[in-house]
């Protein structure tokens, strides 16, 4: 697996210029750089980067609006959030809407670098303090409910029996 290819969106151009000399220095290509939150679909749509790192306020748009259309339209699409806040329901929305990591911007440009290799390769980076959120608050909890019969594996799961064993029942 090469190097991922990247999309920035951020509405200060200050950032999204650094941003995109940090990474040229990792060997990752900005395919696009957005400044408008209403373009940045499009701009997904248009150069299909292998990450997409959003702003979770993009101006008067909603980064998690955003976030929600690309993964409507692209269920495979691979966001990270790069935002100054550390909100308990913006991370936990994050999470359950399906977005691969996120980095806050006082963190380095290595740490961004590793998340977004880490998101390429099929993982997930929420940065140290920010996974501690995902643990520790309800909020976070994925927003999907178990079916009856992976209730019952569950159940009979905590009661000892193995995977083979409930595979059977």
């Amino acid at each position: 697996m090469g190097m991922p290819t990247v999309l920035l969106a951020d509405d200060h151009p200050v950032i999204t210029d650094g941003v995109a000399s940090g990474l040229a220095l990792f060997g990752m290509p900005v395919v696009s750089v957005v400044h408008d939150g209403a373009r940045v679909t499009a701009a997904f749509e248009e150069h299909r980067p292998d990450v997409a790192v959003l702003d979770v306020r993009l101006g008067g748009v909603s980064g998690l609006s955003v976030a929600r259309e690309i993964l409507t339209s692209h269920p495979p699409a691979k966001l990270i959030f790069f935002s100054q806040y550390e909100q308990v329901s913006i991370i936990a929305e994050s999470y359950r809407i399906g977005v691969k990591g996120y980095v806050t911007k006082d963190q380095s440009m290595n740490m961004l670098a590793h998340a977004i290799r880490n998101v390429h390769s099929g993982g997930v980076f929420f940065m140290p303090g920010v996974s501690d959120i995902l643990v520790t608050h309800p909020a976070a909890a994925p927003s999907h409910t178990l079916t009856p019969r992976e209730m019952r594996a569950l159940k009979l799961l905590a009661t000892g029996l193995t995977v083979q064993e409930v595979a059977l029942d």
